[in-house]
């Protein structure tokens, strides 16, 4: 049991070491000023929050609902604004907690209601009252004899 939570938590620090710390040390050190500036909004913003939620949704699906691990993205990012950017982004650290707590739910909910989208929803949902029906009626047979 411990043995999978490490493993899922190693795999989404690494992935946020990545995104995080990686990618704007080599556009600081390897790209242009403008091209930097662009490559860190552009993560900062956009693709730091897909990834986030690509990550919680799946994590949430696979397993199950652990709001502890909304921490771990904005705890990460905190010593990223001090070596990276300036104080101001703070915020930033509070928007990917959140995220991964949207992302989270988003995996909840269609673990629990997805086959609700299914297009023979209801064909299926009533055969299979009929059924627990039917299995019912037999172990209560069973039961009284």
């Amino acid at each position: 049991m411990f043995k999978d939570i490490y493993k899922r938590v190693g795999i989404q620090v690494l992935i946020y070491l990545i995104i995080m710390y990686l990618i704007p040390f080599i556009s600081i050190e390897f790209l242009s000023e403008s091209a930097r500036d662009i490559i860190n909004a552009l993560f900062l913003v956009v693709f730091n929050l897909l990834i986030i939620i690509t990550i919680s949704t799946y994590d949430s699906y696979k397993y199950r609902l652990n709001f502890f691990m909304c921490l771990i993205p904005g705890l990460l990012f905190i010593p990223a604004i001090f070596w990276f950017y300036s104080v101001d982004l703070f915020v930033y650290s509070l928007i990917y907690s959140f995220s991964y707590g949207i992302g989270m739910l988003l995996g909840w909910s269609y673990k629990t209601y997805g086959y609700q989208l299914k297009p023979a929803y209801k064909k299926e949902f009533k055969e299979e009252k009929a059924r627990i029906k039917e299995e019912k009626k037999k172990n209560t047979k069973k039961k009284k004899k």
